[in-house]
């Protein structure tokens, strides 16, 4: 494949590791998860996202994921979901809002935690995560400015 090099990563413990790495698109892997997320809130909820709202997915380092969980997926629910399909090949965990069921949180992780990197592999940018959210356009609008 091109582009594909080895490349040495930070194991556990602090010693190296040789692994191959893969250069390819985060966005567009960030917009098909935001089209998964659309259908497993219509799948687990029977929740359509009307015009007006919408979906904002992000890969995340660790210290981001626990920041969702912490702040997002822990609280309150009308409604959750947790699912591993293939032994970790694909799991997801959903939380639905109390007081608006098209307002959800997401977390996934693919392939047991592919990891995934900026530009530098370094383990400050490692993401294994995707979280993904929907809500009223207004309020990520609010929350970018």
């Amino acid at each position: 494949m091109a582009k594909q090099q080895i490349v040495s990563i930070s194991g556990d413990g602090g010693t190296s590791e040789d692994t191959i790495a893969i250069p390819f698109d985060g966005e567009k892997l960030e917009q098909l998860f935001s089209m998964i997320t659309r259908g497993l809130v219509w799948y687990h909820w029977r929740v359509y996202l009307e015009s007006g709202y919408e979906v904002q997915t992000q890969t995340v380092t660790a210290y981001g994921l626990q920041v969702y969980e912490d702040k997002l997926l822990r609280k309150n629910a009308r409604n959750r979901v947790c699912e591993d399909l293939g032994n970790g090949t694909f799991a997801y965990e959903g939380a639905q809002a109390v007081d608006d069921p098209a307002v959800t949180v997401w977390k996934f992780r693919i392939y047991g935690g592919l990891a995934s990197y900026e530009d530098d592999i370094s383990p400050s940018t490692l993401g294994s995560h995707l979280v993904s959210m929907t809500g009223p356009s207004a309020a990520f609008t609010r929350a970018q400015t």
